[in-house]
């Protein structure tokens, strides 16, 4: 389950797409932290939630960060 966007892995200078956990457990362990790019997701299972907000927020990333 993603739960976090554009992460900076601790201790190095490396950014990811994304962060993730295992599903249903959550995010309850930061040594179960899954980091991965966007060239890596091979299937969407489930899209959340998406309102004007968050259309407004990926673009202003795209810009800010490429």
């Amino acid at each position: 389950m993603i739960y976090g966007r554009k992460q900076k892995q601790e201790g190095t200078d490396n950014i990811w797409d994304y962060v993730a956990c295992l599903y249903p457990e959550g995010n309850i362990d930061p040594t179960k932290s899954y980091m991965f790019n966007d060239n890596q997701i091979e299937r969407v299972y489930f899209i959340g939630f998406q309102d004007t907000e968050e259309f407004e927020f990926q673009k202003y990333l795209e810009e800010k960060l490429g």
